[in-house]
């Protein structure tokens, strides 16, 4: 289920799941049409309904899809929360605003509930780091799939800071600027 996935980081794990997936014997439902050049080789099943009720697609879908997703052994949901089938659910989050700042904003409240409800009807909640897995209440089962590798890098002057940088809220490119910053005034150096 690639429903809700739009972010550039959200294609780039579809894409790493699908290209590391050797079987061609995989169902994709989804609702971004920039993901049709990944799953062209697969069955799939385009979703026109809006985003919030992608909960109760079992509801809304048509009896031979939702046949042929309860005849898999699992389902997926890459968009942070899924909807309810007879068969395995894990569920990807890679979003956490709506764990962390809830209250931040009536969208990240929405989205907080529509996770809660996901947590009860998966099988498994997968995040691909443990400060993650933290964020998820301990009664759900978690599985963390990716982890920092923080390797030494050879430097001429022993000191060095690196930091993944984007312009965008989610990113928090604020408080990279401040603590570049900070760390730049220790070290007397510019940024």
């Amino acid at each position: 289920n690639l429903c809700g996935v739009k972010s550039k980081g959200g294609i780039t794990v579809i894409n790493n799941f699908i290209s590391q997936n050797k079987s061609n014997k995989l169902y994709v439902l989804y609702d971004n049409s920039d993901l049709e050049q990944y799953i062209k080789n697969f069955g799939h099943k385009y979703i026109t309904k809006k985003r919030i009720y992608h909960l109760f697609l079992n509801f809304f879908l048509d009896k031979h899809t939702i046949e042929k997703i309860n005849s898999f052994d699992y389902i997926i949901h890459f968009g942070n929360f899924g909807f309810k089938t007879s068969i395995k659910s894990y569920t990807l989050i890679q979003n956490i605003l709506p764990l962390v700042k809830p209250f931040s904003s009536f969208r990240n409240f929405v989205l907080n509930l529509l996770y809660r409800y996901t947590f009860k009807i998966s099988d498994k909640i997968v995040v691909q780091q443990e400060h993650v897995a933290d964020l998820i209440p301990n009664q759900y089962t978690t599985q963390i799939i990716g982890s920092f590798e923080i390797k030494n890098i050879k430097q001429t002057n022993n000191q060095g800071f690196i930091t993944i940088y984007e312009e965008n809220k989610n990113k928090n490119p604020k408080f990279q600027k401040e603590l570049l910053q900070e760390i730049s005034s220790k070290y007397d150096e510019k940024i």
